[in-house]
């Protein structure tokens, strides 16, 4: 049983850093998205940590804050970020 939850542990950190990646180099238009990738992956883990759960700490705040419009503040958020990513 550990070692099921170890490995599904695993694939979902690395599963977040991907989708991480990906986010990050729609929002970085000034690099090309290898570099970018190469610039993270360059990072000891921990930073990449750190970096990856600040960024989704930002955007749980960015996510409150546009529900302070209404019901559809955190879609149109989220449409917004889905839209820079494509």
């Amino acid at each position: 049983m550990y070692i099921f939850l170890r490995d599904l542990s695993i694939s979902a950190c690395l599963g977040l850093r991907l989708a991480f990646l990906r986010m990050l180099t729609g929002l970085v238009v000034s690099l090309p998205a290898d570099e970018v990738r190469a610039r993270i992956r360059a990072l000891s883990l921990a930073d990449q940590a750190l970096l990856i759960g600040l960024t989704l700490a930002g955007l749980l705040q960015a996510t409150m804050l546009f529900a302070e419009a209404g019901a559809g503040g955190p879609l149109a958020l989220w449409v917004a970020i889905w839209m820079v990513l494509r």
